[in-house]
């Protein structure tokens, strides 16, 4: 009887372990009037091997990355109001703005 109780209790824990994630749906008409719905749930999902993240070497925290756009002639650090995109037109550069991009 307790070995009864043991398998009902795991079987519930597991059923709220693993979210019911919905494969399909099917209808039967037996008549007109009466009809039998079936769902079709897959409660076992494939893992997939988590995205590589890099870590600081000294203490193991994730390291963010920054990205920084820096004057070739200056050395100064760009902003993005800063950055402009050019197009050669006969011979001279001329400045394209993001709404003329877009």
């Amino acid at each position: 009887m307790a070995q009864n109780r043991i398998t009902e209790l795991m079987k519930r824990i597991r059923q709220k372990e693993f979210r019911k994630r919905t494969q399909g749906k099917c209808l039967f008409s037996l008549t007109p009037k009466a009809q039998i719905a079936l769902g079709f749930y897959t409660t076992i999902m494939p893992t997939k091997k988590p995205t590589a993240q890099k870590v600081n070497a000294a203490n193991n925290k994730p390291l963010r990355s920054t990205q920084r756009f820096i004057c070739e002639e200056t050395g100064a650090v760009l902003y993005k109001n800063q950055i402009g995109t050019f197009y050669p037109v006969g011979g001279e550069k001329v400045r394209i703005t993001p709404e003329d991009v877009k």
